[in-house]
């Protein structure tokens, strides 16, 4: 941060992009985690085997799981169970990609796009203009001599 807790250019600003990056990635992979995790309860549910007896009933689809899994545990156990290890997750794994993204999108853009380089080389070229035709044509084998 510069004088008077404004970013400076430079080295300093880019730590300061990475942390707000980091720390936003951080807070919606939580949010996101809160919002999606009843749904993942039930479908791990739905996707522990049952026991195999003569009797068993039909597969439950996942409207009727998710009333059986509030009747029988609480309507809680829909929004905590696994709450933690999925909100650890998922936020390191928002954090870590977004945070990845922001920093190789900043190091490489002003290369990339660099007002420096003519916009002629960026733009591809037709092939007539590259190279002769006659050079791209595939060329014969040569046999090889002993």
């Amino acid at each position: 941060l510069g004088m008077g807790g404004q970013v400076a250019g430079g080295q300093g600003s880019q730590a300061v992009g990475i942390l707000i990056s980091f720390s936003s990635a951080i807070a919606a992979g939580t949010v996101a985690s809160v919002i999606t995790n009843p749904p993942d309860v039930v479908r791990t549910r739905m996707q522990l085997p049952q026991p195999p007896s003569p009797s068993a009933p039909r597969p439950m689809g996942p409207w009727a799981t998710a009333f059986k899994i509030a009747s029988e545990e609480g309507v809680k156990s829909l929004f905590l169970s696994g709450l933690g290890p999925r909100v650890a997750k998922k936020s390191l794994q928002s954090a870590l990609t977004w945070t990845m993204y922001q920093y190789l999108e900043t190091a490489l853009a002003p290369q990339a796009f660099s007002p420096s380089i003519p916009k002629q080389s960026l733009t591809p070229q037709p092939l007539s203009s590259a190279a002769p035709r006659s050079a791209l044509a595939p060329q014969p084998l040569s046999p090889s001599t002993p």
